[in-house]
């Protein structure tokens, strides 16, 4: 959770939004890189020929987990933004 509001002092309810909507296509651009990464990377045909490929694909998904945690985090903060504004 975000604490900061807009403030007559510091940023206006419109850099907040700026904010927002930049918060937004970080997801967005994040979670299209996860689909092309687990459709042309990560493809099970990709593992093939590795000596240990179930081994090699799950340590792989583990990366992209973590990637859909920022996704997470990513939606926490643009909702604490809303919250800010309202």
């Amino acid at each position: 959770m975000i604490n900061a509001k807009p403030s007559i002092n510091g940023n206006t309810r419109d850099h907040f939004i700026d904010a927002y909507t930049d918060i937004q296509a970080a997801r967005d651009a994040l979670m299209k890189a996860i689909g092309t990464t687990r459709q042309n990377v990560m493809h099970g045909r990709n593992y093939l020929h590795l000596p240990h490929e179930n081994a090699a694909r799950d340590e792989d998904d583990e990366c992209l987990d973590k990637l859909r945690e920022a996704v997470g985090t990513l939606d926490l903060l643009a909702m604490d933004i809303v919250e800010a504004v309202k």
